[in-house]
């Protein structure tokens, strides 16, 4: 786990690097979808997202979209 701050600092540096938050967020997403696909067999399952404001919210919808492809979703703000 790291802290607020230490992500904070990490998401400066990828801008920094000429990484948008955008494309951070869309790979964050994507990566949870993969990691949800590999444990769980998703054609069987249905997913509620608790989505928040900021960035992790926007990771959020990147998530329901890949898995919308696979099951029904459902997205709280």
């Amino acid at each position: 786990m790291i802290t607020i701050k230490q992500m904070r600092e990490l998401e400066r540096k990828a801008v920094a690097h000429g990484i948008i938050p955008q494309e951070m967020m869309e790979t964050a997403g994507k990566k949870v979808y993969h990691i949800l696909k590999e444990r769980f067999d998703l054609n069987t399952k249905r997913v509620v997202i608790f989505v928040g404001q900021g960035n992790n919210g926007g990771d959020g919808l990147v998530a329901a979209r890949y898995l919308s492809h696979d099951c029904p979703v459902i997205i709280l703000f």
